[in-house]
């Protein structure tokens, strides 16, 4: 199995490459590094079985626009990050992520929740459980709903958020309407897309 690094820091890097070199059975390092456009390059070359990747690669990318773009390849995502806000954390899934492991856990939960997100499962460090588990809003969307919305209030264009998503511009924009629709339900105003990135952050998507 090939295994994508995205991770600044090299101290950090070193100690994640080894790690999953000398325990994961079978795996290879496709790519390790803190370029997000020198690891989708790689990714066109070789498609990883699995990326492990930092929030804050020091470019000044969003955490959203991060995942998501290694989401858009259909490679199975797990966080690793000193980030562990709800906002953070809840974006970040929503646009992708399976699983998120803060850099506070222990470096030994790192294959274990390597292992799960390669079984196809969702891993949350104890630190991010809470913040998931946390009671939600009353006002309810769907999970295409909620990634349409964290897409579109990064700052994409609706023909972006589109394809981020694969599926039709049209559809994209049926999925931002409902969001705004229920908000005016609620009686929020959500014309703009400032409007939508304030009630996203509400609701810890953004």
């Amino acid at each position: 199995m090939d295994i994508l690094i995205l991770e600044d820091h090299p101290i950090v890097l070193d100690a994640i490459k080894s790690r999953i070199e000398q325990e994961l059975d079978g795996a290879r390092i496709s790519y390790a590094g803190a370029s997000l456009e020198d690891a989708l390059l790689s990714v066109e070359a070789n498609l990883p079985t699995c990326a492990v990747v930092d929030l804050d690669l020091g470019d000044g990318r969003s955490p959203v626009d991060i995942v998501s773009q290694l989401a858009a390849k259909n490679i199975p995502i797990l966080v690793m990050s000193a980030l562990g806000e709800a906002a953070v954390v809840k974006s970040v899934l929503s646009a992708g992520a399976r699983g998120y492991f803060t850099k506070t856990a222990a470096l030994d939960q790192l294959l274990v929740a390597l292992q799960t997100v390669l079984s196809g499962g969702t891993y949350l460090s104890p630190q991010v459980a809470g913040v998931i588990n946390a009671p939600e809003s009353r006002l309810k969307l769907s999970e295409r709903e909620k990634t349409a919305l964290v897409l579109y209030t990064s700052g994409l264009t609706m023909e972006e958020v589109g394809n981020r998503m694969g599926v039709a511009t049209s559809t994209a924009s049926e999925y931002v309407d409902r969001v705004r629709a229920k908000f005016r339900a609620e009686g929020k105003s959500a014309k703009t897309k400032v409007d939508l990135l304030k009630l996203a952050q509400e609701l810890g998507l953004a």
